[in-house]
């Protein structure tokens, strides 16, 4: 019977912690902000602006804000064969493309930006890239700026 209680005493402290690890990632590390309505305002002003035209080959479709992170997916015009093909072709790679991808998400930590400044409170951005037919091709996560 003890170990019934213990049992039921450490489900019933289970939600608490949960509880406080979220609030622990909603209150910015600097400034004390509200993280993660900041995700949420932010992520909504990105929303009225979708569906996006990134390049000729990408399209920012959806948006949503997870706790302190703002996370989005784009969709690629094309399938990881037809990138494959065009990367041989061109005598490179797909861990190539993936690295210059990540470079190329990190540009929100661009000084004076305003998602510069979100990410600097405890914010973060994270990026799914998918191809056409669905299949993930890449997923980046900006939790932190190299300061300049």
């Amino acid at each position: 019977m003890k170990i019934i209680i213990a049992i039921c005493f450490v489900l019933a402290q289970f939600p608490l912690s949960l509880l406080a690890v979220e609030t622990d990632r909603c209150v910015g590390e600097s400034q004390k902000e509200d993280i993660c309505l900041e995700a949420k305002t932010i992520a909504g002003e990105i929303a009225k602006q979708l569906p996006l035209i990134m390049s000729d080959n990408m399209i920012w479709e959806s948006v949503l804000a997870i706790e302190n992170t703002i996370q989005g997916h784009l969709r690629l015009s094309y399938d990881k064969e037809s990138l494959e093909k065009a990367l041989a072709e061109s005598g490179s790679d797909i861990e190539t493309a993936k690295s210059a991808m990540y470079y190329a998400a990190h540009a929100v930590c661009t000084e004076g930006s305003p998602t510069r400044s979100f990410i600097d409170m405890g914010g973060a951005m994270r990026y799914i890239y998918e191809f056409v037919d669905g299949e993930e091709f890449l997923t980046v996560n900006v939790d932190q700026c190299e300061q300049s």
